[in-house]
């Protein structure tokens, strides 16, 4: 596949397709899922959409292969303005290939489009869903974050309230824990106050010394080197 890349980025298209064609065995999703990729850059939106479902469908065994396809079908179809069908394509990704890598951010996507959408309770349990399957995810801390938005949206405060505390608390110095901190009407997190202090190198304090000797002495040019 690699060798295929290489066409690929070298205007050889056809030939990365035929190389890509002929993977077979373990490795043949991934092949697929990269053809997709080169049709993207070589064919229409449309036979790129084509290509991903195509890999969903045959290879819907292969975790890796079928949930890059979904991710990258969901944000193609975004991008043609068809949220409902990208956040169909999303839930796909996270229900049926929970330990994905993509699975956590395909969740706070789909919430995300709940929320703009104008449904912020359905956007809140989303944002919730996510804390609660993947915890320890990049996408948890912003999950709380909008999460708390989408229930302040909601009418529910107090939840609203807690899902701020709970970042500022276990996040202070992140940006979410910033701007969750506005919200409660709190200042955010900022590092104690205390004097500057450098270590001391023998060396280094030497050097600076004799320099500023030679400035006194009127050597500057002696003090330079």
């Amino acid at each position: 596949m690699l060798y295929a890349n290489v066409l690929s980025r070298s205007g050889r298209t056809r030939d990365a397709l035929a190389q890509l064609d002929a993977v077979q065995g373990a490795l043949a999703g991934q092949a697929a899922y990269q053809r997709a990729r080169v049709t993207m850059t070589s064919g229409t939106a449309d036979a790129t959409k084509t290509a991903l479902r195509s890999v969903v469908s045959k290879f819907s065994s292969d975790t890796s292969a079928a949930s890059s396809a979904l991710y990258l079908l969901a944000d193609l179809t975004t991008d043609s303005g068809d949220d409902a069908a990208a956040q169909t394509s999303y839930k796909r990704l996270y229900r049926s290939y929970p330990t994905s890598s993509f699975a956590p951010n395909a969740r706070f996507r789909a919430a995300m489009i709940e929320y703009v959408s104008g449904k912020p309770k359905t956007a809140a349990r989303m944002f919730d869903s996510l804390i609660t399957a993947s915890p320890r995810s990049d996408e948890t801390t912003a999950a709380k974050y909008w999460s708390g938005r989408a229930w302040s949206k909601s009418g529910n405060a107090t939840q609203a309230r807690a899902r701020w505390g709970e970042v500022i608390a276990q996040q202070p110095t992140s940006y979410y824990a910033s701007v969750a901190a506005q919200r409660l009407k709190q200042k955010p997190w900022t590092p104690p106050a205390k004097a500057d202090s450098f270590p001391s190198i023998p060396a280094v304090d030497s050097a600076f010394a004799r320099a500023e000797l030679l400035e006194r002495l009127g050597l500057d040019a002696e003090a330079r080197l």
